[in-house]
């Protein structure tokens, strides 16, 4: 595949992401593939100079129809920018679906904070997130 890309927008902050060669080595690993109706990529955070940052993305996007989709498992998509980590819990909204090499749409991710000492819970707050990815 051609080299992969995609830019991110939370909390109003768009982040940019891309396949940087080369990969893999000791400080991080990129692809970008699609596999049994997925779209799956891994890709380090850059600066608009193509420089790595210390963030990074992570997602497993499904096509609707495809043997992944029969099977029933959710779609992942995780992203962090060195400071901030979110990450998408099945039980929010998600409207990202693969369609072949590429996505885009929006879903709900969510921020992890401090520990409520009173459930013992891992306190979240949720961010409406968009994506948009090509390989």
């Amino acid at each position: 595949a051609g080299p992969g890309s995609a830019t991110v927008t939370v909390d109003g902050v768009t982040m940019r992401f891309e396949q940087v060669e080369p990969g893999p080595n000791d400080d991080y690993y990129t692809f970008c593939t699609q596999v049994s109706g997925t779209l799956q990529a891994v890709f380090p955070q850059v600066d608009d100079a193509g420089n790595v940052l210390g963030g990074e993305l992570s997602v497993i996007l499904i096509e609707p129809g495809s043997a992944a989709a029969g099977m029933g498992e959710p779609p992942e998509f995780a992203v962090h920018n060195g400071e901030r980590f979110w990450m998408y819990d099945e039980a929010d909204p998600f409207d990202i679906p693969a369609s072949g090499r590429s996505a885009s749409g929006t879903a709900t991710l969510r921020e992890s904070g401090a520990m409520n000492p009173e459930t013992g819970e891992i306190d979240t707050t949720p961010f409406e997130a968009t994506l948009d990815i090509s390989c």
